[in-house]
Formats: structure tokens, sequence, C-alpha cells
């Protein structure tokens, strides 16, 4: 499937979406390849678009040399939306955007159990069962987060999200220059994520190097993480 950039002008837009996907699972994995080669390709977009909400989840722009390439969008568990690719045209004829073999991996809804969770499982507040090693690991393995829960998660050391702040990570002072913590694209146009990877969406947080001006070759940032007085054999 391509988009012609013999037609339209610059940066109108050519979509293709999915039907309304009703369920899918917590490890969800958009898979596909794309081929963008030319002098002016403009932008392969994917987007999610649930009701009259649409973002930006993972994007390419410009050209990417005469080979396909294999692209992973985490969805994660979603329900009532749809998938959007879109292209967006460069200045010029020179450069149409292609994918092929579309897929969705690990996408089947988690199904609820008749029987009592195991020893080793964790009880979710919804009556599902799942691995205690899926416990707080910013993926809602349960389907309503209690896997989540900030009082469950409390316990895990160094767990941060950065959606307000450093959480039990340290700044280095003896660095260069810092981490930064953002939501959002960042400055620089095709440098960074369009969302972050807890929320999925544009007003989730992340953190990030700026290494545009004025930071230079071989200058260092640094965050420290707390201190761990003992290593699980199981720690990861």
């Amino acid at each position: 499937m391509y988009a012609d950039s013999s037609n339209g002008d610059y940066r109108q837009t050519s979509d293709l979406q999915t039907p309304v996907i009703s369920s899918t699972g917590p490890h969800c994995t958009l898979i596909f390849w794309y081929h963008m080669s030319g002098f002016t390709v403009g932008t392969l977009q994917v987007l999610l678009r649930h009701k009259n909400i649409t973002h930006v989840v993972w994007y390419q722009t410009g050209n990417q040399g005469n080979r396909w390439r294999r692209a992973e969008v985490f969805l994660g568990l979603s329900n009532d939306f749809q998938v959007v690719f879109r292209a967006k045209r460069g200045i010029s004829y020179m450069g149409d955007v292609v994918i092929d073999d579309v897929s969705f991996q690990d996408c089947s809804p988690v199904l609820p159990s008749n029987q009592p969770c195991t020893s080793e499982q964790f009880a979710c507040a919804n009556g599902h069962c799942i691995p205690h090693h899926n416990l707080c690991d910013f993926i809602n393995h349960c389907g309503d987060n209690s896997d989540e829960n900030p009082f469950i998660c409390k316990g895990f050391s160094g767990r941060c999200n950065f959606e307000f702040d450093l959480c039990s990570w340290r700044q280095c002072r003896h660095d260069n220059f810092d981490w930064l913590i953002k939501a959002g694209s960042t400055p620089t146009v095709g440098t960074g994520p369009s969302s972050d990877h807890t929320l999925r969406d544009p007003s989730g947080h992340y953190l990030y190097l700026e290494s545009s001006f004025p930071q230079a070759v071989g200058d260092t940032a640094r965050v420290t993480g707390p201190l761990l007085s003992k290593r699980s054999s199981q720690c990861k």
C-alpha cells in the first residue's frame, strides 16, 4: 500500500484506518514494514483515534534509504479505538510513502477466570489473575490498573514514570548538563517521541536529553538512582 506523492500538494495527507477495535490485551503490538525513499519524502505517522480524540504514537520523517524497515508500536490494553496510518506529502513528487505486512501481535483481550488466583498470582480488583512478575511494570495487565496501584508499587525501589518529578532519582552535580522532564514532542523535530510510554498520549511525561546547542560533543548528563541495599536474584 502506498501514498503516491505525484498527487496532492505540500503537507497534504492521506489516511488509511482500521475499523473500530473493540478490545486488546496488555501486550498488544502493531508491527509493520515501511519504505520511504526519495529526495523529498514527507512523513509517515501512526495515530490512535478514540471517539473524537486522535494522537500520534509513532512517526518517521524524510528519506530513510532504498530499503524496507520494520516498525513496532506498542498499543497495550485499549478499547473502542482505531489505528490510523497517515502519510504527509513532502515538497515535491520525489518520495512515495509505502507500508506492507501490517500485523497485530499478542492482542487477545484478557479473559476472566472462574478459578481462584494461585499463590504465584496477583488477584486484580476486577477478579483477573496475573503473574506476580507483571506487577508495577507500567503496563495495565489487569485491565483496571489495579496492578499499577501506587500503594502496591510503593516498595519497588527506583520505580518512576516521571509524571511529576524524578521520584527517588537525582541529578548529578558533577556532569555538564541535566536530564529534562518533557510532555509531548521534543523541541527538535524528528528526534524524539510524540508521547510518553506510560499514558501513551501527549499529556504524559518522560525523561530526555536535549543534545542541541549549547551541548557539545563529549558532554555528559547523569541521574543516579536510590541505594539498593541488597539485590534479588530476580532483579531486572
